[in-house]
C-alpha cells in the first residue's frame, strides 16, 4: 500500500510540473512574432538542427545549430538550459518534429516548433541571413538597490550572463574594483557559445557605515552591459530604536517638497540616491525641520540616507508629481 501511494505521488508531480510546460507548433509568422516579442529576452533561444553545412549559408538571425544527425545529438539537448524557451526549426519540419519530441520526453520547459522549417520561413518572406556575431545579456537584475550589511560580514551578489547569438562571446574589459569595499571572481578570460550562460559574484564587505556605490562595467565583443549596486554599512551596537522612530518623514509620495522632523534636535547629514547609486542631493542641518525641494526630481522611487555619527536610517520614497 505504502509503495502504491509513493508512486501515485511521484506520478502525480510528474503530471503537474508537464502541465505547467508549454509545447506548441506554430506557422513562421507566428515564430516571427515570437522572436520579436522576446527581441530582449535573455532565455530566449533559436535553436537549428539542420547540419552545419545547411547552417552555414543561411540562418535565422542569432540561431543556433545542434545538428540533429550528430551521434551525441540526444546529450547535445541535454547540455541546453532546460528553462529557456527554445524556437527550433530545421529545413523542411521533420527533424525539427522529432527533435519537438524529444525534448517534450526531456521536459524542456518552453518548446516551440516552425512548421514547415526555414522554407516555409523563406516562402513567407521572412529573412534569413548569413551574419554570425555574440550578444550579451544580463539574465540577473542590473540594478541592485541599497541594502544594509553588518560590519564584519560579507553580502554575495550573483550575476548571470549569457549570450544570446551565435558567435563566440569573449570579454574585453571589467571595472577594476582595487581600494573598494566591493570584490568579485569574474574571469574575464571566459568565453560564452550561443546561449550559454555564465554565473559570478560579487562581494561587499562594509568596514564603516558609509553608503558605497558602485557600477561593474562588462565590455564584451558583443556588448558593452552595467551592473548597478548600493550597498551600506551596518554597525547594529549603535543603532538606536528611538532614532527611526524620532525621525519623521512626510508626505511620502511627495510631490514638490519632503520634510524631515527630527524631535530629537540632533544635527543630522542627509543624501538622496537615485535607484543607480548615483548621489542627486547633499545636504546638512541642525535644526529639528528640514525641507527638502524635490520640484525638479523625475517622477520615480529614490532612497534617502539621514545620519549622524552614531545612527543611520535609510526610507525609500517616492515622487510623484
Amino acid at each position: 500500500m505504502k509503495r502504491l501511494l509513493f508512486f501515485f505521488l511521484v506520478l502525480s508531480n510528474i503530471l503537474l510540473s508537464a502541465q505547467d510546460n508549454v509545447y506548441k507548433n506554430l506557422i513562421p509568422l507566428k515564430c516571427d512574432s515570437l522572436i520579436k516579442a522576446n527581441k530582449f529576452n535573455p532565455d530566449f533561444v533559436i535553436l537549428d538542427v539542420r547540419r552545419l553545412s545547411e547552417y552555414i549559408p543561411e540562418h535565422l538571425e542569432g540561431a543556433i545549430n545542434r545538428n540533429y544527425f550528430d551521434s551525441d545529438f540526444s546529450a547535445q539537448l541535454d547540455s541546453l538550459d532546460h528553462n529557456k524557451i527554445y524556437l527550433i526549426h530545421c529545413h523542411s519540419g521533420s527533424r525539427s518534429g522529432k527533435t519537438f519530441q524529444k525534448m517534450k520526453s526531456k521536459q524542456f520547459k518552453e518548446v516551440y516548433n516552425m512548421q514547415g522549417g526555414i522554407t516555409a520561413w523563406k516562402y513567407a518572406s521572412l529573412p534569413v541571413t548569413s551574419v554570425f556575431y555574440p550578444k550579451l545579456m544580463l539574465v540577473t537584475d542590473s540594478i541592485y538597490p541599497e541594502k544594509n550589511i553588518h560590519i564584519g560580514q560579507t553580502d554575495t551578489i550573483k550575476i548571470t550572463v549569457t549570450n544570446r547569438a551565435n558567435d563566440t562571446l569573449k570579454y574585453i574589459s571589467s571595472t577594476s574594483l582595487t581600494g573598494t569595499e566591493f570584490s568579485t571572481d569574474f574571469d574575464i578570460t571566459k568565453t560564452q557559445t550561443g546561449a550559454e550562460d555564465y554565473t559570478f559574484n560579487i562581494f561587499y564587505q562594509p568596514v564603516d557605515e558609509t553608503t558605497d556605490s558602485l557600477t561593474f562595467v562588462l565590455e564584451s565583443n558583443g556588448g558593452i552591459k552595467n551592473i548597478h549596486i548600493v550597498r551600506t554599512g551596518k554597525n547594529t551596537s549603535k543603532i538606536r530604536e528611538t532614532f527611526s522612530n524620532k525621525i519623521k518623514i512626510y508626505p511620502n509620495p511627495a510631490v514638490d517638497l519632503i520634510k524631515i522632523d527630527d524631535s530629537l534636535n540632533t544635527g543630522m547629514n542627509v543624501l538622496i540616491f537615485d535607484f543607480s547609486g548615483k548621489i542627486i542631493y547633499k545636504s546638512s542641518f541642525k535644526d529639528n525641520n528640514k525641507n527638502i525641494d524635490v520640484s525638479g526630481f523625475q517622477n520615480g522611487f529614490y532612497i534617502m540616507k539621514i545620519f549622524n555619527r552614531e545612527n543611520t536610517i535609510t526610507k525609500k520614497i517616492l515622487i510623484s508629481h
